[in-house]
């Protein structure tokens, strides 16, 4: 007996499938196949991958539970398809259920069943354990700290952890979400299950939804968040650090960046959909312009806020002085921006009011401004000893920039006093106030101890003719 003689060999039956030396051949090698497998990732690559972070004894059975299972699946896919063996079943479709009863048919034309098979539901079955597995693994090892520069981020104020939490939570439920949809959009297309949703006509042009469309869209926005999140977290933030961009700048980027990533998405929507956008446009062109005039100050503040990403007159972080409101800008979306006061309240401006308004913008050339502080003295006092003090003071204050140097200004003879400013350079701008009332402080503490008066209003009263009164 020879080799070819020897693999087709039957070794046994099964109604009427076979089953050769060849299947069991591959059955066994399957099955070392799978043993191996399961050898590299549980003895070398979850070791790697788990390395330094700190996960329980039950999260990591469940894993290994999980990972068993997958395989097992793979296993038995790979068997049943070595076999031979399959048994059909039929399912009334869900296209033809509605066309019945809109028709009063039992069947209607077209495809009237659903063609399952064993190897379509184990193979379907295995793409739902392959997405669990993949989520619990995701779950489990702590990838944040793969996909985070190692280099200092250049921020002006640290990054509250709770944002840094919540910022984590929205990447893992974008990229749950997205192995979730991928998985269905694969059953789908394994059991070959795609019903048609809506059929619809617009100006002669025929369009028809389907499930997989829908689920091909939602594929498509998860991606386009994922892509963003991961472009930013690997590639942009290395940048940033490197090339020492300012925060305002990466925030500009990073939105510049998203709308593109989110157009793009848009428009292959469209065409998963089998929208055409021109189509769509030129129908849509008479709403548009109804919607444009009603909501011209909506248009006004969108366009805004792409100028300001580009234009970059005001940026994230930027201490500015809008419509007699002061506070540093924490944001500023497609149609509005957040200012946090100095009350450390969120102010909505629309983007309109810092494009068209005459806006300070207090750091917008250097985070480094000047200020005074005005102090008037007794007529009498020694104007270069008050100099001196005024100095003194600003030279001894932690949050008073010694370059440029503080300086001083006499600047008039008041009426009740001679008139002094100290004027100084600080980097604090939001709370320049606390600074500027420690300086007052200073200034009536030194000048106590140094017998320097600050006097208050007084005037001189003199009487001509003190007997006539009498």
């Amino acid at each position: 007996m020879n080799l070819v003689e020897l693999l087709d060999y039957t070794v046994f039956r099964i109604g009427a499938y076979e089953v050769s030396s060849a299947i069991l051949l591959l059955a066994l090698f399957s099955l070392l196949g799978v043993l191996l497998v399961r050898r590299i990732v549980v003895a070398r690559l979850l070791p790697k991958l788990l390395k330094n972070q700190d996960v329980s004894k039950s999260a990591l059975s469940r894993l290994k539970r999980s990972l068993d299972f997958t395989l097992f699946l793979l296993l038995l896919i790979a068997l049943w398809y070595s076999s031979g063996i399959d048994f059909n079943f039929k399912t009334l479709g869900f296209e033809d259920i509605l066309s019945a009863a809109a028709e009063g048919e039992e069947e209607a034309s077209g495809q009237s069943y659903i063609s399952l098979t064993v190897r379509t539901l184990l193979l379907s079955f295995f793409t739902w354990q392959l997405a669990q597995f993949i989520l619990r693994l995701f779950d489990t090892v702590a990838f944040e700290r793969y996909l985070v520069s190692e280099g200092r981020d250049l921020v002006r104020r640290p990054v509250p952890e709770k944002q840094k939490e919540e910022d984590q939570q929205r990447a893992r439920r974008s990229f749950r979400s997205f192995i979730k949809t991928l998985a269905i959009l694969l059953i789908i297309t394994i059991l070959d299950v795609d019903f048609k949703l809506l059929a619809f006509s617009v100006n002669d042009n025929n369009f028809t939804i389907r499930v997989s469309n829908i689920i091909s869209a939602i594929l498509i926005v998860l991606l386009a968040r994922l892509i963003i999140w991961l472009t930013v977290r690997l590639f942009l933030s290395r940048v940033y650090n490197s090339q020492k961009v300012d925060p305002g700048s990466q925030f500009a980027i990073n939105q510049l960046f998203q709308y593109v990533v989110y157009f793009i998405a848009l428009l292959l929507v469209l065409n998963v959909i089998g929208a055409n956008p021109t189509v769509l446009a030129g129908s849509a062109a008479a709403l548009l312009l109804g919607v444009g005039l009603g909501l011209q100050q909506t248009f006004n503040d969108f366009f805004s806020g792409i100028l300001l990403l580009f234009e970059r007159s005001v940026e994230v972080g930027d201490v500015v002085e809008v419509g007699g409101l002061v506070g540093t800008v924490r944001r500023i979306g497609l149609r509005t921006s957040q200012v946090q006061t100095l009350d450390n309240l969120t102010v909505i401006v629309p983007n309109s009011k810092l494009v068209t308004n005459s806006v300070t913008n207090w750091s917008h050339t250097d985070y480094l401004a000047r200020f005074s502080v005005s102090v008037g003295v007794a007529y009498g006092s020694d104007t270069r000893r008050v100099e001196q003090l005024l100095l003194q003071v600003a030279k001894e204050h932690d949050k008073i920039m010694n370059f440029p140097t503080p300086f001083i200004r006499f600047k008039n003879f008041g009426n009740s006093s001679l008139d002094f400013e100290l004027f100084f350079w600080s980097s604090e701008l939001i709370p320049i106030e606390n600074i500027m009332s420690d300086l007052r402080f200073a200034i009536d503490k030194i000048f106590r101890e140094n017998g320097v008066e600050i006097p208050f209003p007084q005037r001189d009263l003199w009487i001509k003719n003190p007997r006539d009164l009498k």
